[in-house]
């Protein structure tokens, strides 16, 4: 639990400096708050931590897609978009479901880029 308030403080200090024009920083930040999440006691798929996951992924990835550099690793792609993809089973579904094709291409350029 103490990893998804770090990851969610760090989700809103991103989000803060992308508002502020401040992207560089911003990725920055929401990189360091997937980092939190990727510590081997860290549950994704619980709903605190796959919630910050996926909103700290699409937010990374957002940034980077404009910076036009590298943004989330593979693997929270790919968790994220497991996580989101769990979700997306609500009627309504939860809002960030509507970042799934994106990150689907970006998962997808990492894999071509790795290959």
């Amino acid at each position: 639990m103490i990893a998804a308030f770090k990851a969610s403080a760090a989700l809103g200090r991103a989000s803060r400096k992308q508002r502020e024009g401040n992207l560089v920083e911003a990725l920055a930040i929401a990189l360091g708050g997937l980092e939190v999440l990727r510590h081997s006691y860290v549950r994704r798929s619980n709903p605190p931590e796959g919630a910050n996951l996926a909103s700290l992924t699409a937010l990374a990835e957002a940034i980077a897609w404009e910076l036009k550099v590298p943004g989330a690793k593979q693997q929270d792609l790919i968790d994220t978009l497991a996580y989101l993809k769990a979700a997306n089973t609500g009627n309504p579904p939860p809002e960030l479901c509507a970042y799934i094709p994106f990150l689907e291409s970006r998962l997808a350029e990492h894999k071509s880029q790795n290959a």
